[in-house]
């Protein structure tokens, strides 16, 4: 596990799958669901992006990028509902959607309102790998404000240089 520092706000990098035919088998399956479902207009300039149900239709390998992700949150995350910082488990509520875009195509900047830990996963990069085209790239605004702490003020960063 790798942490970036951004914005006094940190970005961790994982590989959450270990076999890349898991991965493919997600891509796979988030193809498919674009095809037998019209999707939604949230954030997505122009390509396709699925309702907020990604998990109830993502199988055994959208169960695993949860489940993993919410370990990893768990790992960077310290409880303080009894006033000690404790490193127990939280029960983490989990929303998630799939988008699939195509060459001129992106999401618009947005926020995730109340969320303490958001996640991003690429099942694939759209080429960005391969060097020759600027596929999958990804930029962050500095998202916090006051919202997460009013929205979970028990959960504070459990990683070296972010806990106050």
């Amino acid at each position: 596990m790798k942490t970036e520092f951004l914005f006094a706000t940190p970005l961790i990098v994982v590989k959450p799958f270990r076999r890349q035919a898991d991965v493919a088998r997600l891509a796979d399956t988030i193809r498919a669901r674009s095809r037998q479902d019209a999707g939604v207009s949230h954030s997505n300039d122009g390509g396709w992006q699925s309702g907020h149900d990604f998990l109830q239709w993502a199988g055994d390998e959208g169960e695993a990028l949860a489940h993993a992700l919410q370990q990893v949150a768990n790992k960077a995350s310290l409880d303080f509902s009894t006033g000690q910082l404790t490193r127990d488990p939280l029960k983490w509520k989990v929303t998630a959607w799939a988008n699939i875009n195509g060459k001129g195509m992106g999401n618009h900047a947005h926020y995730h309102p109340g969320a303490f830990w958001s996640a991003c996963f690429y099942a694939d990069d759209g080429g960005i790998a391969g060097g020759e085209t600027l596929g999958g790239a990804l930029e962050f605004n500095d998202p916090r404000g006051a919202l997460p702490l009013m929205y979970a003020p028990r959960v504070k960063m459990g990683i070296n240089g972010c806990t106050v």
